[in-house]
């Protein structure tokens, strides 16, 4: 009885850390990825526009036509 409870317990420790580890993957590849592709999109915004109105861009939430 003792020894199904352990088993049981074991197993599922074992299951949880399991789950939590490919979570973590998941979750660090994920945002990996968000970095990569906001990088990506201010040398975008660097090759179409002047630095000075794509640091606005990035400071500011709301921006003005000129």
């Amino acid at each position: 009885m003792i020894t199904d409870i352990s088993r049981t317990l074991w197993t599922l420790n074992r299951d949880y850390i399991a789950s939590v580890l490919l979570f973590k993957r998941v979750f660090l590849k994920r945002r990996n990825k968000i970095g990569k592709e906001k990088e990506r999109s201010e040398d975008l915004l660097l090759n179409i526009l002047p630095y000075e109105v794509t640091k606005e861009i990035k400071e500011e939430d709301n921006t003005k036509p000129s």
